[in-house]
């Protein structure tokens, strides 16, 4: 992490002074006021009747999110991923409220500030201004000139910004005289320090406290995990050799059980294991059960905690003391001003939040729920919210009854607390549900919240299902069928998630599943229209219209003007051959909905019939309704093929491919191209592209092997056929593409891409992902030309990588470029393979 600082430390830099200097306002100066000017804008709180406005409370929080983004950006990490989604929704109000709460604390310590006639001199002003000023530009590695520059380019002037920089040190000067103030003097004797080191005293242990246990796991037996308990706690009890018979911890079995020496947190064992073994006495046995099943402990040894004396530590008690000190009496201060402040929240989802970040929940839970009663909030997250907080409670409670159950005794007072923290426990978690999935029925569901439903039920069928109609909408079917696969394996009489696995095997081109699911879905729900529909279609795209047939004249007589029922009778008449009877229920249909694919389907039939104006003005019409679809594109292109004009044709198909989406579409409308234009070398290589997304390799193959006969050599083409066979792999084949792509290859930058495709293909044929001959050389090549580039830090890893892999791969070549790098390298002789000297040479011949 230091090195990623120090390589970027003047953006970091600049990243965060701007996140607090460039806004509008920070929140140490806010100007707050009470005139009347300021009362068109909307007040959302009043603190000590100072009125806090909507557009200040937004720069806050601008302020803390620009913050937080630039402190997640110096660790790699995007802080907007934070605010996204559901939990976004709850990260924005949590740093509203924050923001909030900072400008009340503002508000008190100016009050009171004043009220103690506490101020800051013009002169310790100024010096304290200028040393922050000198040490913001030394740090950013600027003089003023430059400073000013890169201000105005941000829409800010020099002077705004070093008056927004003396408003910043004036508050922290006032504060810290405030601090001052409040804490007072602190002047602990010995006696209170010797005190505070006895109380603390794991503070300065300079040997932690250490046992040495035998350790005996037997995994799922409890009657065995007795019977063995019993035999240890004999006295002639030789618990090595029961180990070695029973135990089933494979890290100590063979050495008898013993774990050796070890401080708490030390001994790999779960926390409740290692406390009770930390309570015996020597010599004495217990028998804990945890999550991995029942160990057999026994103290074999103790030795307790060496500690520093205090005069040897005096001096860090005092400071630790005095901090602490300082910390309470002034965090008493501050909590009494802030619970006797007078602060009015207008908007009662911040009020809420209030209380949340301080720490109340229970307290925020109310607020949410009065707000909701008394309809005084237009949050649609306003359900969402509740489910977060009686989730959080639900979890509080749970933790403080596991507490409660790890006692080997409770007192009646116990009991009865633990008889109540369960109940509570099941009231919060179905409260959190029902808040979760009341928010779901308005559609803003996302995957974050129904996982939060499951973690609490993991049988939950709503949760399920709304999960798997979320996947089913992102086109991730698999995991679509998977979630109504578990809503049905909680409820087997769900039609909602047979029909809903029908809809994916649709979705899929699994025709014949979807009609067994379709079919199933039919006998629990005998005489749905809509699940008729659905079977009929499934039979359709199957091509079995004879079975489709009386489906379809069934829906048909249930609702003769149902838009789906017309255009699946068209599709029937269609599959049987006669499209001029199809006409008639597509115009119907169309009639209803003038959608894209009726009017496809109507031009299609026109087109079946003969009537090739009428399907030409049909497509045109898709066309100008629907001119950002591809539909209208590909058929008008199919007419014209159809008819023999080829050149139109393609006209047409360009234009559909432009405006495809889906790779499937793209891929069938390529192909088209293709056909009509086998020398269309760029749109070969974006077939190739859809197969290789489609994992058809094969077919990508061929393509790249008909844009070589057309264009030998081309680089990108062989470069594709090695990619296509690293999949298959068929690294050897890869490697020989490779290597002719690299012949090819004119730019370093291509070479470079085309090694680093060797070696990763390299790294792949080898099952421990070992560096091959090939890999190696390909690795020196590249260092070679990320030398020549002048990127000696890759260069210097490729080589470093050679070294560590195989020390004798061109060893004095390797060697002499790390040296001429400025790489300092051991040579032993062991590690390279020099040529014989005469001297060296067996003198057998003389």
């Amino acid at each position: 992490m230091m090195g990623f600082f120090n390589r970027y430390r003047k953006q970091i830099l600049w990243a965060v002074l701007f996140s607090f200097l460039v806004g509008s306002v920070v929140l140490f100066s806010f100007r707050f006021t009470t005139r009347s000017n300021r009362t068109q804008a909307q007040t959302v709180l009043v603190a000590n009747g100072v009125k806090i406005d909507q557009e200040t409370l937004n720069r806050a929080y601008d302020q803390l999110v620009n913050y937080y983004t630039s402190l997640y950006r110096i660790y790699g990490m995007d802080f907007s991923r934070q605010l996204q989604g559901t939990s976004g929704a709850f990260m924005r109000q949590r740093l509203r409220a924050q923001a909030a709460d900072g400008l009340i604390h503002r508000v008190i310590i100016d009050q009171q500030a004043r009220k103690l006639k506490i101020s800051v001199p013009k002169a310790e002003l100024e010096k304290a201004f200028k040393e922050r000023y000198q040490n913001y530009l030394k740090s950013l590695g600027v003089d003023e000139e430059a400073l000013a520059k890169y201000l105005s380019y941000r829409g800010m002037t020099l002077a705004k910004f070093q008056a927004q920089m003396r408003d910043q040190v004036a508050s922290e000067l006032r504060e810290k005289k405030l601090h001052t103030y409040v804490v007072g003097p602190i002047q602990p004797t010995d006696e209170e320090l010797l005190a505070y080191y006895n109380e603390h005293k794991d503070r300065y242990q300079s040997e932690p406290e250490k046992i040495k246990i035998a350790h005996i796991l037997i995994k799922d037996d409890e009657k065995l995990a007795q019977e063995v308990f019993e035999k240890a706690k004999a006295p002639d009890a030789d618990l090595t050799a029961l180990a070695k018979e029973y135990s089933q911890d494979e890290k100590t079995k063979d050495k008898g059980g013993v774990i050796d020496w070890f401080a708490r947190g030390g001994s790999g064992l779960s926390s409740s294991v290692e406390e009770k073994a930390f309570s015996l006495k020597v010599g004495e046995v217990a028998l804990v059960k945890d999550a991995q099943g029942y160990h057999i402990i026994k103290l074999l040894g103790h030795k307790d905690a060496v500690y520093k004396p205090f005069e040897e530590v005096k001096d860090q008690v005092k400071k630790a003391y005095t901090s602490e000190v300082d910390s309470k009496r002034w965090n008493e201060w501050y909590k009494k001003q802030r619970a006797t402040a007078t602060v009015e929240v207008k908007d009662p989802i911040l009020d809420a939040f209030l209380s949340y970040v301080e720490g109340d929940t229970e307290e925020a839970l109310r607020k949410l729920l009065s707000a909701k009663e008394k309809g005084t909030s237009a949050d649609i997250y306003l359900d969402y919210y509740l489910g977060r907080l009686y989730e959080a409670l639900y979890l509080d409670a749970g933790r403080k009854r596991a507490d409660l159950e790890e006692k080997e005794e409770l007192s009646p007072e116990e009991k009865k607390r633990l008889e109540e923290l369960k109940s509570k426990e099941e009231e919060y978690k179905r409260e959190a549900i029902e808040s979760y999935l009341a928010f779901a029925a308005v559609g803003e569901a996302d995957e974050d919240l129904y996982q939060r439903v499951l973690n609490l039920d993991p049988e939950n069928v709503q949760a399920h299902l709304g999960l798997a109609k979320l996947y089913a909408d992102r086109g991730h079917y698999l995991e679509a069928d998977r979630e109504y696969q578990r809503a049905l394996e909680a409820n087997p009489n769900l039609v909602q998630a047979i029909v809903g696995q029908g809809d994916v095997a649709m979705a899929m081109g699994l025709y014949t599943h979807a009609i067994e699911r379709y079919t199933e879905a039919l006998k629990k729900q005998t005489g749905s229209f809509t699940i008729t529909v659905k079977l009929a279609e499934a039979y359709l795209k199957d091509g079995k219209p004879d079975e489709a047939e009386p489906l379809v004249k069934e829906a048909l007589k249930k609702s003769p003007s149902d838009t789906h029922a017309l255009k699946l009778m068209g599709d029937l008449l269609m599959a049987q051959g006669k499209p001029a009877e199809a006409i008639s229920y597509y115009q119907r249909a169309v009639e209803r909905s003038p959608s894209a694919e009726l009017l496809i389907a109507l031009g299609d039939a026109y087109k079946a019939s003969g009537q090739i104006e009428k399907a030409r003005g049909t497509y045109d019409d898709v066309i100008h309704r629907y001119s950002y679809r591809f539909e209208g594109y590909e058929h008008m292109g199919d007419l014209y093929r159809d008819r023999g004009n080829n050149e139109e044709a393609l006209r047409w198909y360009r234009d559909a491919l432009r405006r495809a989406y889906r790779n499937e579409d793209k891929e069938r409308i390529a192909e088209k191209i293709v056909a009509l234009a086998p020398d269309d070398v760029e749109i070969r290589f974006k077939l190739a592209d859809y197969y290789r997304k489609d994992y058809k390799y094969d077919a990508a193959i061929q393509q790249y092997q008909e844009i070589l006969k057309r264009r030998p050599g081309n680089v990108e083409a062989l470069e594709g056929i090695g990619d296509c066979y690293v999949p298959k792999t068929r690294y050897d084949d890869a490697l020989a593409y490779y290597k002719k792509a690299l012949a090819q290859a004119k730019s370093p930058k291509r070479k470079i891409q085309i090694l680093t495709k060797i070696i990763e293909s390299e790294k792949k044929r080898s099952s421990a992902g070992k560096l091959t001959e090939e890999a190696l050389e390909a690795l020196w090549q590249r260092a070679n030309l990320y030398k020549a580039q002048g990127n000696t830090e890759k260069a210097k890893a490729d080589l470093q990588e050679i070294r560590k892999a195989d020390p004798n791969f061109r060893a004095q070549e390797v060697i002499s470029l790390l040296r001429e790098l400025g790489v300092e390298v051991q040579t032993p002789a062991e590690t390279i393979s020099l040529p014989q000297t005469p001297s060296q040479t067996p003198s057998g011949g003389q």
